[in-house]
C-alpha cells in the first residue's frame, strides 16, 4: 500500500525525507521560505529523516555519527550524554537514513564500511544486528547510498559501489535477496507495490516490483541525483543538469516539461500536502516549486560560499531543513506568508469633508476623520468607523465642532480619543470602534488644543491645551467620557507632550517662561495620572531645556538638561535629577562648560542609576572640544573623571546600555589632518576605558544590539569609508570597505545586528543624474555581501525593512530633467540575508508618492500618484497589474492582506468636498 504520514520517511544526500504526501491540492498560492537559523551538527552532514514525532535525524558522514535536533525547540538533543560526544556514533561515513514504520527504529546506511547500523530510537543505543560478527551492523554492498523502508516493511538499501539492492529483513536484521540495477544508484523511493532507484551512473530509473523483486527501466536524461513521491502518483526526480522531471508512477513514464531548478540539485522534499516540492542545489539555494503549476515560484539563498552536496527535509510544523557539509550545521528555512496573487477593492466609504483615512492598532477598524473643506465657513469634524474585513461603515458618522486633531488610540484597539481644535476652547469624544458610536458626551476644554496621551490599558486619556500663559492638564475616562480629577495648571507655554512612566500612572509635563517672564525658566510639574492630581510642587529650573525629560528603566528618577548663558559669555550645560515618585528634585543641578544643544536630553544606564550628559564649546578658529558627565541618579552628584576630547562628538550609548562611545571629528589648524577619535566611558565608574583614532570626517555611527560592534562611517573626496569596531578592545573588524559616493541614511538591517545597509548617493555633473546605492555589510566580518544594488534619484523616504522577512525595501523618486524628461520612482527589494537584490528593479511613473511595508513585512504598497502597484517581498515581482484611480496615501493591515487609501474629490455644482478611503484585498 502507499506510505502515510505515519509511515517511514526517507532521506539520503540525494533524497531528503518528509511525511509522504497523501492528498492532491490544487490552485496553490506561490509560498516562499525566509532564512531562520542554523543548527550546529557534526561533520559534514549529508542525510536527514525527520520522524512524525518532529524529530530530525541528521548523518554525519564526516565524524561517524548521527545527530538529533527537536525540531519543535529548534534545539540538538543529547542523544549521548554518558560520552564527549552529543551524537550517536555509527559505522564508516555514514550516507543515508531511514525510518522504521513506528519510528522506533533508525537504520544506517555507512558508506565507509559497507553496512547498515540499526538505533533504537527510544534510548539512541546501537543495537547488536548481527550477534554473531565481532560487527554490529548488517553487512550490505559496496558504498550503500540510499535506504527506504518499503510498504511490506523490508528494508531496501541502495548499493552505489556494486550496483545493486540490498532487500533486508527488519524482524531477523538479515539480507534476504540482492536485487541487480542500474550503475551508482543514488536515490531510493516508494511506490504503490514499487520502490524506484535513481541510476546516477546509467542515466536510468529502475522499477522494482516489492511482491516479485523483477525490474524494469525507465530511460531518463542526464545522471538523476534525487527522488521524492508527491501526491497524485507523480515521482520528482532531480537531475545533475539542473532539472526536476515528473514520472507518472501509474504508468512509469517520464512526464514532458522539464522544471529548470538551480545547479547539481542533490535533494528534493515535497510538503506534506504534496503542494510544494523544494530542491536543494549546488549553488547553496532551494528552489521552492508549486507543484500544481509545475512552476518555481521562489529561489531562497541560505548561505553564501555556494558549496554543494546538502539535504533537505520538510518537518511537521511546515519549516524546511538543510544540511551544510561545509558549515557543520543545518538551515532552518520557514514560510512566514503566503505570497499575493490579486488586489481587490472590496468596499468604500464616502465622508463629506477633506480629510484623510487611519488604521487602529490591529488593523481591524479604520478611521475616516474629515474636517471643513477650504471654502467653508463653520468648522465640524466628522469621524466615520469601517470594519476593514467587509469594507463597510460600523455605525454611523460622528460629528463634533472644530478642526480635527489627530486621534488617539487606545492599546487594546477598542476606543478612539477624537480632539477638534476650536478658536478659544477644545473639544474631546471618544468613540467606541466595536460599535462607531460615540461614548458619553463630548468634553470641552478651555484653550487651544493641545496633546493627547492614553493610559496603559486605555481607560484614561492625558490631554493639555494652552492659554493665557498657563498650560491645563486634564485626565479623562474613556469609559464614560467623563473627567478624572481636576485640571491641572502649570505656569508657562507647553514644551512638548507629556513624558509618561512605563505603566502611564505618572506624567512629566514641562513648561517655559511666558513671554513676559525674565529671565529664561523651565518648570517641571509630575501628574498622577490615575488621580488626576499633582506630586509636590512644580520644580523650577534656570534656563531653558534642551530636550523633553528622560525616565530610567523603572520610572523613578527622571532627567532633564537646560543651557544658560549667552553667546558673549559663554554657555553652561545643566543637567537636573528628578525623583518622579514625589515631584521633587535630587541634590542639585551639575553644570559643564558649553552647548548642550546639540546633544539634546540626558541618558540613563541600564541600571538607571547613572546619568550621563555632554557639552561642547568652540574656539575662535572653529576647533571644537567635547566634554562628557556622569552623574549619581540617587544623589544627583557626579561620578568618575567624566571626558574631555578635541573635537565635535556625537554619543552612541551601547544596547546593554553600560558603555557609551563619543565620536569625534577634529581638524589640525596646522597640519589640516582631519582625524576621527572614538572614545569609550564606563558608566558604572564615570571613567573612560577605550580611545581609537581613525582617520577623515565622521559621519554616522550604527551599534550593534549587544554593544559589542560599532560601524563607524566617514567620507572624504575619495568616497565612502566604513570600518567595523570591536568595542571591547577598540580593534577593527576586517578591513575597511570603500564605496563610491557621500553616505546618507545608513542603518542596521537584522536583529542581531549582524548585517548593515550603507546608503550612498553618486551624483554626476554632466548629467544631473543622481544614483543611490545600497550595500550590505557583514558587521561580523567587516566585509561586503551580495551586490551593490542601484536606483536612479533620490531617496524617497528611508529604507524601509522588516525584521520578521530579513527584506528591505528601497523607493527613489527622479525628475530626469536632462535625460528623457519624463518623472519616474524607482523600488528594489534587497534579501538582507544574502545582500542580493531580489527579483527586477521596478519603474513606475511619475516622481512622487509613498512606500508602505506590512507590519509582517510579506508585502510593499507603492503609490506614484497616478499608479498604485503591490510588491512580494518574498521575490520582488509585483502583484498583478497597476492599478489607477484607486487614491493614495496608502495603509496596509499587519499581514498585507487588507490596503487602503484615500482620495479626494470636489463637486463643482454643490460646491463639497468628500474624503474617500478604499479597501483594497490582497490575495
Amino acid at each position: 500500500m502507499a506510505a502515510t504520514a505515519a509511515q517511514p520517511v526517507v532521506a539520503t544526500a540525494a533524497t531528503a525525507a518528509q511525511p509522504v504526501p497523501t492528498a492532491a491540492t490544487t490552485n496553490v498560492p506561490a509560498p516562499w521560505l525566509n532564512y531562520s537559523k542554523s543548527i550546529s551538527v557534526g561533520t559534514n552532514p549529508g542525510a536527514e529523516v525527520v520522524g512524525g514525532d518532529g524529530r530530525l535525524y541528521v548523518a554525519n558522514t564526516g565524524s561517524n555519527t548521527v545527530s538529533v535536533i527537536n525540531t519543535t525547540t529548534g534545539k540538538r538533543i543529547d542523544a549521548n550524554p554518558s560520552w564527549f560526544s552529543q551524537d550517536i556514533s555509527v559505522g564508516t561515513a555514514p550516507t543515508a537514513l531511514a525510518l522504521s514504520p513506528d519510528g522506533t527504529r533508525l537504520y544506517v546506511a555507512n558508506s565507509g564500511s559497507g553496512t547498515v547500523s540499526v538505533i533504537n530510537t527510544v534510548g539512541y543505543k546501537r543495537i547488536d544486528a548481527d550477534p554473531s560478527t565481532s560487527s554490529k551492523d548488517i553487512t550490505v554492498g559496496t558504498a550503500p547510498s540510499a535506504l527506504t523502508v518499503g510498504g511490506d516493511g523490508r528494508l531496501y538499501v541502495a548499493n552505489k559501489g556494486s550496483g545493486t539492492v540490498s532487500v533486508v529483513d527488519p524482524t531477523t536484521y538479515s539480507v534476504t535477496d540482492t536485487v541487480g540495477v542500474g550503475s551508482q544508484p543514488t536515490a531510493l523511493a516508494v511506490g504503490v507495490g514499487k520502490v524506484y532507484v535513481a541510476n546516477q551512473g546509467s542515466n536510468t530509473v529502475s522499477v522494482i516490483d516489492t511482491s516479485t523483486l523483477g525490474v524494469t527501466g525507465i530511460a531518463f536524461g542526464t545522471a538523476p541525483t534525487a527522488l521524492a513521491l508527491g501526491t497524485g502518483g507523480k515521482l520528482y526526480v532531480a537531475s545533475q543538469n539542473g532539472t526536476l522531471s515528473t514520472i507518472d508512477t501509474a504508468t512509469d513514464t517520464v512526464l514532458p516539461g522539464a522544471i529548470a531548478v538551480g545547479p547539481a540539485p542533490s535533494s528534493v522534499a515535497v510538503s506534506a500536502d504534496g503542494s510544494i516540492a523544494y530542491v536543494a542545489n549546488g549553488n547553496d539555494t532551494v528552489s521552492v516549486i508549486n507543484t500544481a503549476t509545475s512552476a518555481v515560484v521562489s529561489t531562497v539563498r541560505f548561505d553564501t560560499d555556494a558549496a554543494g552536496g546538502h539535504a533537505v527535509a520538510v518537518v511537521p510544523s511546515g519549516a524546511v531543513y538543510v544540511t551544510d557539509a561545509t558549515d557543520r550545521t543545518v538551515r532552518v528555512l520557514v514560510q512566514p506568508s503566503l505570497i499575493a496573487t490579486s488586489v481587490t477593492k472590496i468596499g468604500s466609504v464616502g465622508v463629506s469633508g477633506v480629510g484623510s483615512t487611519l488604521l487602529s492598532n490591529d488593523g481591524t477598524r479604520a478611521l475616516v476623520v474629515t474636517g471643513p473643506s477650504p471654502i467653508s465657513t463653520t468648522s465640524t469634524t466628522r469621524v466615520a468607523v469601517i470594519d476593514t474585513a467587509t469594507g463597510k461603515q460600523v455605525g454611523s458618522t460622528v460629528s463634533i465642532a472644530g478642526k480635527p486633531v489627530v486621534p488617539t488610540f487606545s492599546a487594546d484597539g477598542t476606543r478612539a480619543v477624537i480632539t477638534a481644535a476650536g478658536t478659544t476652547a477644545t473639544q474631546l469624544a471618544v468613540i467606541d470602534l466595536a460599535t462607531g458610536k460615540q461614548t458619553g458626551t463630548t468634553l470641552t476644554l478651555p484653550g487651544a488644543v493641545g496633546v493627547q496621551l492614553l493610559a496603559a490599558d486605555g481607560s484614561r486619556a492625558l490631554t493639555t491645551t494652552y492659554g493665557s500663559g498657563t498650560t491645563q492638564v486634564a485626565v479623562i475616562d474613556t469609559l464614560t467620557g467623563a473627567q478624572t480629577g481636576t485640571t491641572v495648571s502649570v505656569t508657562g507655554n507647553s514644551l512638548e507632550a507629556p513624558v509618561l512612566t512605563a505603566d502611564r500612572t505618572r506624567a512629566l509635563i514641562t513648561t517655559s517662561r511666558p513671554i513676559w517672564e525674565t529671565p529664561d525658566t523651565t518648570r517641571v510639574a509630575v501628574l498622577d495620572t490615575t488621580t488626576g492630581t499633582q506630586l509636590g510642587t512644580t520644580v523650577e529650573i534656570a534656563g531653558n531645556e534642551l530636550a523633553p525629560p528622560v525616565l530610567n528603566a523603572d520610572g523613578t528618577r527622571a532627567a532633564i538638561t537646560n543651557q544658560i548663558g549667552d553667546f558673549a559669555s559663554g554657555y553652561t550645560t545643566q543637567a537636573t535629577v528628578i525623583d518622579v515618585a514625589t515631584g521633587a528634585q535630587v541634590g542639585t543641578t551639575q553644570g559643564l562648560q558649553g552647548e548642550g544643544i546639540s546633544y539634546g536630553a540626558p541618558v540613563f544606564n541600564a541600571a538607571g542609576n547613572r546619568v550621563v550628559f555632554l557639552a561642547r564649546t568652540e574656539s575662535p578658529v572653529n576647533t571644537f572640544t567635547t566634554r562628557l558627565a556622569v552623574l549619581d541618579a540617587a544623589t544627583g552628584a557626579p561620578v568618575g573623571t567624566g571626558l574631555v576630547v578635541d573635537g565635535d562628538g556625537a554619543r552612541e550609548l551601547s544596547a546593554d546600555r553600560t558603555r557609551m562611545v563619543l565620536t569625534a571629528t577634529s581638524t589640525d589648524p596646522v597640519t589640516q589632518v582631519t582625524t576621527t577619535e572614538l572614545a569609550t566611558v564606563d558608566l558604572a565608574t564615570g571613567n573612560q576605558i577605550g580611545d581609537v583614532t581613525l582617520p577623515g570626517t565622521w559621519h554616522s555611527l550604527l551599534m550593534t544590539p549587544d554593544g559589542g560592534r560599532a560601524v563607524t562611517i566617514a567620507g572624504d573626496n575619495a568616497g565612502t569609508h566604513v570600518a567595523v569596531i570591536n568595542t571591547l578592545t577598540g580593534a577593527q573588524t576586517g578591513t575597511t570597505l570603500n564605496l563610491a559616493g557621500e553616505e546618507f541614511g545608513s542603518r542596521l538591517i537584522s536583529v542581531d545586528g549582524s548585517r548593515a545597509l550603507i546608503t550612498t548617493s553618486v551624483y554626476n555633473g554632466a548629467t544631473s543624474v543622481n544614483s543611490e546605492r545600497l550595500t550590505v555589510l557583514d558587521t561580523t566580518t567587516g566585509a561586503q555581501i551580495g551586490n551593490t544594488v542601484t536606483l536612479i534619484g533620490f531617496l524617497n523616504g528611508g529604507v524601509q525593512y522588516s525584521a520578521d522577512t530579513g527584506r528591505a525595501v528601497a523607493m527613489t523618486i527622479s525628475s530626469n530633467f536632462n535625460t528623457t524628461g519624463v518623472p519616474t520612482s524607482q523600488v528594489a527589494v534587497i534579501d538582507t540575508t544574502t545582500g542580493f537584490q531580489l527579483g527586477s528593479t521596478l519603474t513606475l511613473k511619475p516622481d512622487n508618492g509613498y512606500l508602505v511595508l506590512s507590519g509582517g513585512g510579506t508585502r510593499a504598497v507603492v503609490s506614484t500618484g497616478s499608479q498604485l502597484v503591490v510588491i512580494n517581498t518574498a521575490n520582488g515581482t509585483q502583484v498583478g497589474s497597476a492599478l489607477t484611480g484607486v487614491g493614495s496615501n496608502p495603509l496596509l493591515t499587519a499581514d498585507g492582506s487588507r490596503a487602503l487609501t484615500t482620495g479626494i474629490s470636489y463637486n463643482i455644482w454643490t460646491r463639497t468636498y468628500t474624503t474617500t478611503a478604499r479597501v483594497l484585498k490582497i490575495v
